[in-house]
């Protein structure tokens, strides 16, 4: 079981997420995912290990938004981002705002990934 080599802000909640967002300077990634997520377990196996996705998300601050107990707070974030469910990667640049083009849902592999993150950290 491979770990992945970067540390992540692991935050649940509204309050969780926007506490992490403050705390933090310069671009930041949202990554939504939970325990019962079986792609994310992949992705996490395949894709975030990878010596050009650890360079590429260096540089950023890292936030997993733990959604493992789904309770109503979580349907409520889930709508204020506009996300359907794990997993799904949300891209900030250094002013907080998601750039276009740049969320990735699902099954994400490593190219759109670096593309996503080498547009707000470049």
């Amino acid at each position: 079981n491979m770990t992945d080599p970067l540390p992540w802000q692991v935050v649940s909640g509204r309050e969780g997420l926007q506490a992490a967002l403050a705390s933090a300077d310069g671009p930041a990634i949202i990554y939504l995912t939970a325990d019962w997520c079986l792609t994310c377990r992949t992705i996490e196996r395949r894709v975030l290990p990878d010596a050009d996705v650890v360079a590429a998300l260096e540089p950023m601050h890292r936030i997993k938004l733990d959604l493992t107990d789904f309770d109503t707070e979580d349907q409520a974030l889930l709508a204020i981002l506009g996300a359907a469910g794990p997993p799904t990667m949300i891209f900030l640049d250094a002013d907080r705002r998601e750039q276009p083009e740049t969320r990735l849902v699902g099954d994400t592999r490593r190219g759109p990934l670096l593309r996503a993150a080498r547009l707000v950290a470049p």
